[in-house]
């Protein structure tokens, strides 16, 4: 080393090292500069451009090995050409990721080499299902393209526990139902209707007419009205259900057969509904009775629907009692004691 003049002491300094690079055009610089602040120390240098090198070895391609979650999680690799080039993509959790390059001795990182992507489509995604056997097991049937996939559910058949009682929907709950009234089908509203209580309610009625109601009578009268009972109009159709009994007796040296007729609405021509059949003297029982022998009424006959024995709904009908003899002569008698009338009326719904 030439002598660079008379030593004058040492000093211990740390050196940071700069690189001066020549301007295109100038000739090369040939000098250094040493700047020293205490123990601190700048060196700058001329950077000269040498020739090419020789071509080095090209680095393996990149050899994919998969996605880990950290750097932690790269496996322990030689310096073999089985596995230089394996390449790792590390995501940071952000969206983005790394990659990791083994080059046989160091893993090089290229960070941020992938960035988070475009959006993808959105399929447009189409569902069915079925009910299949309860053995079956559960299946979901993919079918369509990726774009439109529809995926069809087959669910085994497992019935649930019994669920509580729901509305019918069939009951007008307009206004609250009284006490005692009955639900009436409302065939303009579809709905059933409360009504009632009392007379309006369609239900079974009892009536009846009291001794103190019959007329006593004496004579010989081929036909004679001992009672008359007046029944109230009701709101709905009714059928007329009568039975009843009376004391028949007979005069000195008769022989006279009396039976009863229970009238509707006239005591001559009006419909038969009840009848106690001809005796001498003793009880007549008076039941329900709707056919006789007078012209065109051998086949009359009630049922739900028909007017026979029928009151229709607001008008009101009276029934006369009406004592006929059917057979012999002379007198013939009716007394108020024990005679009593009951009717039913019956709602005709048909």
């Amino acid at each position: 080393m030439a002598s660079l003049g008379t030593h004058l002491g040492d000093i211990l300094l740390r050196c940071r090292v700069f690189g001066l690079a020549t301007p295109p055009g100038e000739p090369p610089m040939m000098q250094a500069q040493l700047s020293i602040t205490g123990e601190d120390a700048d060196l700058a240098l001329p950077v000269l451009k040498g020739d090419p090198g020789e071509r080095g070895t090209p680095a393996a391609p990149f050899k994919w090995q998969g996605q880990v979650a950290s750097a932690g999680e790269l496996p322990t690799l030689s310096d073999t050409p089985a596995d230089k080039g394996k390449a790792y993509v590390v995501s940071d959790g952000t969206g983005t990721g790394d990659i990791a390059y083994w080059s046989g001795t160091t893993w090089n990182y290229f960070v941020d080499a992938f960035g988070p992507g475009l959006p993808g489509p959105v399929p447009d995604i189409t569902t069915t299902g079925e009910l299949v056997d309860e053995a079956d097991p559960f299946e979901v049937v993919v079918s369509g393209p990726a774009s439109a996939p529809n995926l069809h559910f087959k669910v085994p058949a497992q019935p649930g526990p019994p669920g509580p009682g729901g509305d019918w929907g069939l009951y007008d709950k307009t206004s609250p139902r009284p006490n005692g009234a009955v639900p009436v089908w409302d065939a303009t509203a579809g709905l059933y209707k409360p009504v009632g209580p009392g007379a309006a309610a369609p239900g079974v009625s009892q009536y009846t007419l009291p001794e103190s109601a019959w007329s006593a009578y004496s004579g010989n009268a081929a036909t004679q009205t001992v009672a008359t009972m007046a029944l109230p109009a009701l709101p709905y159709d009714y059928h007329i259900d009568v039975s009843g009994h009376a004391r028949i007796g007979q005069g000195l040296l008769s022989s006279t057969q009396v039976a009863l007729l229970v009238r509707l609405n006239d005591p001559t021509s009006g419909q038969i509904v009840g009848k106690g059949l001809g005796v001498h003297t003793g009880v007549c029982d008076i039941g329900p009775h709707f056919s006789s022998q007078e012209s065109g009424k051998q086949s009359a006959a009630a049922a739900p629907g028909t007017a026979t024995g029928r009151v229709s709904a607001g008008t009101a009908a009276t029934l006369y009692v009406v004592g006929v003899r059917e057979s012999g002569s002379g007198t013939w008698t009716l007394g108020q004691a024990d005679a009593q009338l009951r009717v039913l009326t019956i709602p005709d719904l048909g």
